[in-house]
C-alpha cells in the first residue's frame, strides 16, 4: 500500500514539473577525464565563476566572440545558474582545483526563452563583468517547453559531451591527487583554459617592456 501511495505521489510530482525546464552545468563525473578550468597561464582555477543561461535574442555571439568583445557578451548573458570554480563537490567532498557544479535550477515556463541555447560561460572573477580571462561553451541542449529532468551542460573530453568551445582552448592537461577520495595520485585531466581580454594582455605586454626598457 505504501509503495502504490508513493508511486502517487511521484507521478503527480512529475506531471506538475510539466511546462518547465531545469538546467544543471557540470564538470564533475569521476576523476579521469574531467574536464579541469585554468586560468590562461594553464593553472588549475580555485576561484572564479562558472555560470549557465542564455544570450539575449538577436545577440550575435559569433560576431562578439571574433571581435573579441568579452564585455558585450557579459552584459548580453543571462544567467541560470552559477557556481564557483574549485568550490567543493557534493561528489567528491572535498574542494578541487578546476572543478565546478552549478546547482540544479527549475526555470519554470520558458516563454520567450523557448528553444534558446545553452552555455555555460566562464571568468576566473567573482562576476563575469568582474572577470578579465574568459571562457565559452556552447552545448548541444536548448531551453525546452517540457524538461523535467536536468539538461546536464556535461564538459567532459573523454566522455563524448556534445559541445563547441568558442572562447577558450583546450589540450593541455593537469594532474590533481584524488588519492583521499579513492580515485587515485596525479590523475591526468584535460584543461579548458580561459583567455585574457585584449585589454588585460595588452597591459602585461606593456610591463613587460617597461621592465625590459628598465633594466636597459
Amino acid at each position: 500500500m505504501k509503495l502504490r501511495y508513493i508511486g502517487a505521489i511521484a507521478t503527480l510530482a512529475l506531471v506538475a514539473s510539466t511546462q518547465a525546464g531545469v538546467i544543471l552545468g557540470t564538470n564533475i563525473q569521476g576523476g579521469t577525464g574531467d574536464t579541469l578550468i585554468a586560468n590562461s597561464s594553464n593553472q588549475l582555477m580555485s576561484g572564479g565563476i562558472a555560470a549557465s543561461g542564455y544570450f539575449n535574442a538577436g545577440f550575435d555571439v559569433g560576431a562578439a566572440v571574433a571581435a573579441q568583445d568579452y564585455a558585450g557578451l557579459a552584459s548580453a548573458f543571462n544567467i541560470l545558474t552559477s557556481s564557483a570554480i574549485g568550490e567543493t563537490s557534493a561528489d567528491f567532498g572535498t574542494d578541487i582545483a578546476g572543478f565546478y557544479s552549478n546547482p540544479s535550477v527549475d526555470y519554470g515556463a520558458p516563454g520567450a526563452r523557448l528553444g534558446a541555447q545553452l552555455y555555460t560561460f566562464f571568468g576566473n572573477g567573482g562576476t563575469l563583468g568582474g572577470s578579465s580571462q574568459f571562457g565559452l561553451v556552447s552545448f548541444g541542449a536548448t531551453i525546452d517547453a517540457d524538461s523535467p529532468a536536468p539538461d546536464s551542460n556535461n564538459l567532459n573530453l573523454f566522455t563524448g559531451a556534445t559541445y563547441t568551445v568558442l572562447l577558450g582552448t583546450t589540450g593541455g592537461t593537469a594532474t590533481v591527487n584524488l588519492s583521499g577520495i579513492g580515485q587515485g595520485e596525479a590523475v591526468v585531466n584535460p584543461t579548458l583554459q580561459l583567455v585574457p581580454e585584449p585589454s588585460a594582455a595588452l597591459l602585461g605586454l606593456l610591463g613587460a617592456v617597461g621592465l625590459i626598457r628598465r633594466r636597459r
